[in-house]
């Protein structure tokens, strides 16, 4: 068995508590619009693949969704929306304790840019990981391989000698056919239970 050099980890649902930073966002936006949630999602949704892809950035879009949200929003709400994301701690320890015993760990994430940059900045992820690849900045969605590239070429590993883990399971399928081990987050204690030990020795 090939030796595990790098662990990557999903973004939100593995390193935060929501399972998609639309949600938290739009959890939050319809707490200060008071707004209902669904209304607040659906208007957001409209603008996800150019955010996630990076053709847009919530400030080309913040006006039209204002608009689209009855003009109950204000520029201060981006920002806010962004800190209410919670993390999960168990496992920001968990990537700590991996860091600690030598593996290189990176992010790959479906996300918008100025998002992960504000918070990869507030919670010094700089400190426990050693790349970050973001959708909007590569243009790459994980539904496709170029974003798993680019982030192996970023730790020079081959895909035999790494592990991604999401909880999504269809997340998994293009890292797994290029060779990378592919774990299914449900929780820290269900990933780590189905982590197979063998696999970092």
């Amino acid at each position: 068995m090939t030796k595990v050099r790098a662990i990557f980890f999903d973004f939100d649902g593995v390193l935060t508590l929501d399972a998609t930073g639309s949600k938290t966002t739009c959890r939050y936006l319809s707490k200060v619009t008071g707004l209902p949630f669904d209304e607040v999602m659906k208007a957001y949704r409209s603008f996800n693949d150019q955010l996630q892809l990076g053709n847009k950035s919530h400030a080309d879009i913040w006006e039209e969704l204002g608009a689209m949200l009855h003009g109950k929003l204000e520029e201060r709400h981006l920002i806010e929306s962004f800190d209410s994301t919670p993390m999960n701690m168990d496992m920001l320890a968990l990537a700590r304790e991996l860091k600690e015993q030598g593996y290189m760990l990176g992010i790959i994430t479906d996300n918008k840019k100025d998002r992960m940059h504000y918070l990869y900045t507030l919670h010094r992820l700089d400190h426990i990981f050693d790349t970050t690849i973001i959708s909007a900045e590569v243009g790459s969605n994980k539904q496709h391989r170029q974003i798993f590239d680019i982030a192996l070429e970023s730790l020079q590993v081959e895909p035999y000698g790494s592990v991604f883990i999401d909880n999504k399971e269809s997340n998994l399928i293009v890292p797994r056919k290029l060779g990378m081990a592919g774990i299914y987050h449900l929780t820290e204690r269900t990933m780590w239970n189905r982590f197979d030990r063998s696999y970092i020795r």
